[in-house]
Formats: structure tokens, C-alpha cells, sequence
């Protein structure tokens, strides 16, 4: 799934819940949600996430060197990659089942 709503077709949109009564439920928190999550990520953190794939190509968000990016981007590209590695176990548990 991507993270902008433009690139689904009217049937994804319509099985995801792009407004609403989805066809597919999505987990949040536990709980059974009938729209696209994506309509829970704010504009900033799409931002955090796209610096972060950057990141991941070896590009820093802002001027200087690591050490010389601010804490609070950092802070979210840790959780990020932990976010990353947390579904990369759960996929290959699946795959093993």
C-alpha cells in the first residue's frame, strides 16, 4: 500500500475505505478500523517517512553531517526503523507458518 491516496484505482479505494466502509478491515490499535490507515498519518510524519527512505539511500534530511541532523528527526527514524523491523519479523513468521 502507498502512502499517497492518488495512486489507488476507484476499486482500491473502494475496498480500502478511502471514505469509509471499506471491504477490507485494517487493524489499529487492536481494533477493526473500515477506512485506509493512511488516512491516520499526518503530514508531517509522510514527511518523516520519506526523509527516512532517503535515508535509507544514504542522503541526510538536512546540511552537515549525522551528528549535525536534528534529534527529533533522528528520534523518528529510529522508531521508523523499528517500525520496519518489527513487520519484517512478522512477514517472515507468516512465511514460515
Amino acid at each position: 500500500m502507498n502512502l499517497n491516496c492518488h495512486d489507488c484505482g476507484d476499486i482500491d479505494k473502494l475496498y480500502r475505505g478511502c471514505n469509509g466502509g471499506g471491504k477490507l478491515a485494517f487493524q489499529y490499535e487492536g481494533k477493526a478500523i473500515d477506512f485506509c490507515p493512511v488516512k491516520l498519518i499526518t503530514t508531517e510524519t509522510k514527511g518523516y517517512i520519506m526523509f527516512y527512505n532517503w535515508y535509507k539511500k544514504n542522503f541526510l534530511p538536512m546540511p552537515g553531517t549525522i551528528a549535525q541532523q536534528p534529534i527529533k528527526i533522528m528520534g523518528a527514524f529510529d522508531i521508523l526503523e523499528s517500525c520496519e523491523i518489527e513487520m519484517a519479523k512478522k512477514e517472515t513468521h507468516e512465511m514460515l507458518r
